[in-house]
């Protein structure tokens, strides 16, 4: 049995510049606009997988209970975490590890991103993942030539690469030094593709003033967002007139 451990994680941020005005929005400004550095800065920052809540997520959760991480809040089983969170215990900084399938019904990455996204191009590219494992890792992704063609065939899906696509491999392998740098940047298609069908998913709900990420799943949403539009007409500030209510009233005797 052969252990497992990331080869090759990959990560996207949408645009530095946003994050960086996340973190000075959430800062407590007093009434002489300066920051008050007494009270705590508590933000969790999302970082959103896809399919990821089984096998993903139990690879680097692991390595987040060190010495300056620790795993404050997990919730799921022991074989499927539907939201974790760790605490930098030095800096106050929050990390939520989410999976957007949460909020999605079961469905493929690549069908996520037609459904949610408009114009989308499948640019991932493709690996053959399973040519390799733990014992010949190194060897296979140091070469520099590319697969071959039998190396696509997979045991799990029961396919094999046709002649176009594997031509198609060819062409996109000459951008690579070796088949490390081409890992990679299938690793990074992956979460490349996620930004705007992820983006939609959130503009949807916060119409509705709606922060996706503060809930565990679409029903906790779609609940939020029956509420919202109750609510959305009301003014707290506004006079209402009274009503009288004809209703029978039920009351709960020691008797009954």
């Amino acid at each position: 049995m052969y252990e497992l451990f990331p080869l090759s994680v990959a990560s996207t941020i949408r645009i530095k510049y946003e994050a960086e005005q996340v973190n000075a929005d959430n800062q407590y400004i007093t009434e002489a606009c300066t920051i008050d550095e007494t009270i705590p800065y508590s933000m969790e920052v999302p970082i959103v997988g896809f399919n990821s809540s089984r096998f993903d997520i139990s690879l680097i959760i692991s390595y987040m209970q060190c010495k300056d991480w620790t795993i404050s809040n997990y919730i799921g089983s022991a074989s499927t975490a539907k939201q974790v969170i760790v605490h930098h215990k030095k800096l106050n900084l929050k990390v939520k590890f989410v999976d957007m399938l949460t909020y999605l019904q079961p469905m493929e990455l690549k069908q996520a991103a037609k459904d949610f996204e408009d114009g989308y191009d499948d640019i991932k590219g493709l690996f053959p993942y399973e040519t390799f494992n733990t014992d010949n890792v190194n060897d296979t992704l140091s070469k520099s030539e590319p697969f071959t063609m039998e190396d696509f065939n997979s045991s799990l899906k029961k396919t094999k690469i046709s002649q176009k696509d594997y031509q198609i491999y060819l062409e996109d392998a000459k951008r690579y030094k070796n088949r490390w740098d081409n890992l990679q940047f299938y690793n990074e298609q992956d979460t490349y593709i996620m930004i705007k069908p992820l983006m939609t998913l959130i503009s949807l709900q916060f119409k509705y003033k709606i922060d996706m990420f503060s809930f565990m799943s679409m029903a906790a949403c779609s609940n939020a967002i029956k509420y919202a539009k109750a609510y959305e007409d009301f003014d707290i500030n506004g006079v209402y007139p009274n009503f009288e209510d004809l209703s029978q009233k039920f009351y709960l005797t020691e008797n009954y």
